[in-house]
Parts: C-alpha cells; structure tokens; sequence
C-alpha cells in the first residue's frame, strides 16, 4: 500500500515535509484564516494512530505550498491527487517512525515539546516567550484540540529522533565516493561494425520459396503490408512542378503590381528562349522554401496548394512554362516536370509484390546476421575487430569516447545501444574485442572493440569527493529509510492495522 501511495514521488523534486513548522507558518501567513476540511471519518489508520479529513487536507496544503514557490506553473488541479496521495504517505511515515520509536521506548519530553514550539515561526510574543493565544487558536483550527497539536508535535519528534537513529548507522567512505566518481567519469574509446539488415540493397533477391510461403501461409502478414502502404496503391493524380515567386504583399498598391508582372514575364521570355529554370528560380525567386531547390515544389495532389496555383499545375502539360499566375503570395511562373497518373492496385495484383519484398527484407536482415556471424567467428579465433573488418573492407565507425549512461546514445549509431555501452566498459584489456553480436534493433546488428580506456585523473576526484560522498550518503540514506518503511508497512498491512482509503476524493 505504502509503495502505491509513493507512486510518481520521484516528480514532487524539493518536497521535504518539515513537520507542524510549515503549516504553522502558512496559517500565521494568511492572517490565521487557514480552514481545513472539517473532521468526519478515518482516511489514514495505521496501528493505533488514525487521521482524518483534517490531517490531510493540512499536509496536502503544505505541499501544495511547496510546490507553487518551486514552480511557477505549477496546476494544484492538475497534482490534486498526487498531493493527497503524498499527504497520506506523509501520515503513514510518521506514524510508522513514531510507533516504532515509541517501541523502543523512546520519548518526547515536555521540554522537547515546548523547545520544537519555541522554533516554529510565529510563536513567541515581543519578550521571546511562547504565544499561547496564536498556539492554541491555530490548533483548534488546524488539529480540532490543543491536545491533537501536542500530539502531532510529539509525533514529529519520535519520528525525527527514529530517522536519526536509524539512518545513523548508514555511512559512506571516501573509497565508495571515489569509486563512483571514477565508475561515473570513466570513458571508453571503441571501434564499432553495424551491419543493418533493414537497408535492403538492390542486388538482394527474393528467394522463390519465400515467396511462395509468405502467398500460401501469411496472409495477414501480406494484409497489413498492403495497409501500411496504402499511398503507394491507392494514390491521387499528383505533379510536380517548379516555380519562379515573385511576393507580393496583400496591400501591395498597383504601381507595385505591375513591377512585379514586368519583371515575371520578362523571366518568362528568358524560358521560353531556353534559360534553365531551376538556375532562374534559385538567382530570382523569392520563395525560400523552394528557392535553393531551384523552385522544385517536388510532388503533390490536389487540394494541397493554393487555388489558382493548382488549377494551373493540373492544367499543364510536363515541360510547358504557365502564363503568370496571382495567388495570395504573390506572382508565379510554373512548370510542371512530372505528372503521376491516378493509380488504385487491389490488394489481389499488389499480394506477390508485396510477399516478394517482404521476402526481400528478410533476406537483408538474414544476410547482415550472417555478416555479423561471420566476423564475430574471425574474433573467436583471435583476430581483433579492426583487423578482421579491414580484412572484409567493412566500414569502420569511430564514435567520441562513451560513458557509462543508462540510456547509452551513441551518434554514430543514430540511436540508444545501452548493451554495447555497457560491454564496452565490461571488456577486459588483455581481450578488447567482443565475439558477442548485439542486435539493437530489430535487424540491425553491431559488434565492437574497445580501443582504450580513460579514467579521471585522481585531482579531478579529490576536488569532486566531499560533494560526491554527501549526494551518495543522502541517496543511500533515502533508500534505507524507504527499505525500513516498506518492511514495516508489510507488517501493519499483513496484519489489518494499515488501512488508507481516499475513494472519496477520487470524484
């Protein structure tokens, strides 16, 4: 149950519930106007302690609060349940911190109470003694008694002095720092092969056998093929043509207008006479989108373009230079280069095409494992990467140097490869080369040696190692807790003294 409730905390960055200290400054804050959800059930059982409407609504609050001057566009709409989630995970920590305090006969004195009174804001008067009017006003409002107060507040130190005593014995040396820094700035040079079977060379043949099998056995394989390239066999009449832009703006006055058809047509003179149009498009339009493809607006169907636009490209023969043509943009030359028929191919005509490529890919990916095979067999038998692909002339890649990384990005491979990442650094020096095919994706295999390996230099660490070890000894310090937690929690579950429904604030 604890687990669930501490679902998507790793998001709620920064919050550290400080106790009754915040929600007695936020109610001091807002002139001692704080009202919480009246008290009207048990939300939160765990053992003898139970919390209700109020209790949470008050840790609830305080995140909220939290979370506003961390973010500034923070939506409390939007994190309503995750907050109330992380209020009751709240409660049930303290409460399991507390407990078991008290079962080791821990305690909170009476001076301990009034001392943590004495530290919140607000609570002593101009002669540094405690304000018992604001303390008692701001319990009845936030807790319903002065005694739910004084126990959430001796709750609060049972839990502080248990997190201490249990997280005391958590420890980190300089040895363990020093060993992540060097783990974490580590790098590895390598020399990589990929052998990617999804780029299906011309010279690849379908097998006929295959082809028949992928006709006689997988239909549906061959179905949704057909689905996935449905532009290919169900396809518009489309052209594509180049253009010549002269821009134009809307309010442009008639004087501006005709500038702009002189200087078209006296263009369109220089084609008709034979200039180069894509040469023309690329010095004179001022389209420059198309511009530096020498006015190539590649090809499209109707409906893409605007009207006038398209009536006139639709309207040409290939090769033919237009008249000129006004479109909101301004003024156009256009020619059209290619014109592609309307073509619909039923799945029936399309089938052995579509089994011959299919055929034909899984041909590619086969070929490229044999590759793969064949060199990590060369590796086998002593041969190292580099020299057995210079052997076969494979080309040869050379990222920058790895580090360790969860997610392993490497360019030169255009996407993550966390395997090759990690067996880069599990490599031994005496054995740089790795046998080992790692297929990163689905047909696309990559095998890999590594060149040498770089460590930080030992001034580098030192000058890391005080920050290093205090971000390890407080991630480990979370886990322990969080470890510690989860086992008790079990326990109090197992046993029917765990309970937390928020059903009701689910609608």
């Amino acid at each position: 149950m604890l687990r669930i409730l501490r679902q998507g905390q790793k998001w709620i960055v920064g919050v550290v519930v400080v106790g009754v200290g915040l929600v007695f400054a936020l109610y001091l804050g807002i002139g001692g106007q704080f009202q919480p959800a009246a008290a009207a059930g048990v939300l939160v059982q765990v053992g003898g302690r139970s919390y209700g409407p109020r209790d949470l609504d008050r840790l609830h609050r305080q995140f909220e609060q939290q979370m506003r001057e961390q973010d500034e566009n923070f939506d409390p709409d939007a994190a309503r349940m995750q907050l109330l989630r992380q209020a009751a995970a709240e409660l049930v920590r303290i409460s399991l911190l507390a407990g078991e305090a008290e079962s080791l006969g821990l305690d909170a004195s009476e001076a301990e109470v009034r001392e943590f009174v004495r530290s919140l804001p607000g609570a002593l008067d101009e002669e540094g003694r405690i304000s018992r009017d604001i303390i008692t006003n701001f319990a009845q409002q936030s807790y319903g008694t002065l005694q739910r107060f004084e126990e959430a507040v001796r709750d609060q130190i049972l839990a502080l002095k248990l997190q201490r005593l249990i997280l005391g014995a958590v420890g980190v040396s300089d040895a363990e720092a020093r060993a992540r820094l060097r783990y974490r700035q580590e790098t590895a040079s390598v020399a990589l092969v990929r052998f990617d079977g999804t780029q299906v060379a011309a010279d690849i043949e379908a097998p006929e056998a295959a082809v028949e099998a992928l006709l006689a056995e997988d239909p549906e394989r061959l179905r949704a093929a057909y689905e996935a390239r449905s532009a290919e066999f169900d396809r518009p009449e489309q052209v594509r043509a180049r253009h010549i832009l002269a821009q134009l703006e809307p309010e442009a006055d008639e004087a501006a207008r005709e500038a702009a058809r002189q200087h078209l047509s006296g263009l369109r003179e220089r084609l008709l006479a034979g200039a180069d149009f894509a040469e023309l498009a690329r010095q004179e339009s001022d389209d420059p989108g198309s511009k530096e493809q020498g006015g190539d607006l590649g090809f499209f169907a109707r409906g893409v373009m605007a009207e006038r636009f398209e009536e006139a490209a639709f309207a040409l023969e290939p090769g033919v230079v237009s008249e000129l043509v006004e479109t909101p943009f301004g003024l156009h030359i256009l020619r059209v280069d290619e014109r592609q028929e309307a073509l619909l191919v039923p799945f029936e005509e399309a089938r052995r095409g579509l089994a011959e490529d299919l055929a034909r890919e899984r041909e590619s990916v086969e070929q490229a494992r044999r590759q793969a095979d064949e060199l990590a067999a060369a590796i086998a038998a002593g041969e190292s990467l580099v020299e057995a692909a210079r052997q076969r002339d494979l080309p040869i890649l050379r990222p920058a140097p790895l580090s360790r990384s969860p997610v392993g990005y490497i360019n030169e491979l255009g996407q993550a490869a966390p395997e090759v990442v990690l067996a880069a650094f599990a490599l031994e020096g005496d054995a740089p080369s790795d046998s080992t095919v790692h297929e990163i994706a689905e047909g696309v295999f990559v095998l890999l040696q590594r060149l040498s390996l770089a460590s930080p230099a030992p001034e580098a660490l030192e000058a890391e190692l005080a920050a290093e070890r205090e971000a390890l000894l407080a991630s480990r310090r979370r886990e322990f807790e969080l470890q510690w937690l989860s086992a008790r929690e079990a326990r109090l579950d197992a046993a029917g003294d765990l309970r937390v429904d928020l059903s009701e604030y689910e609608n």
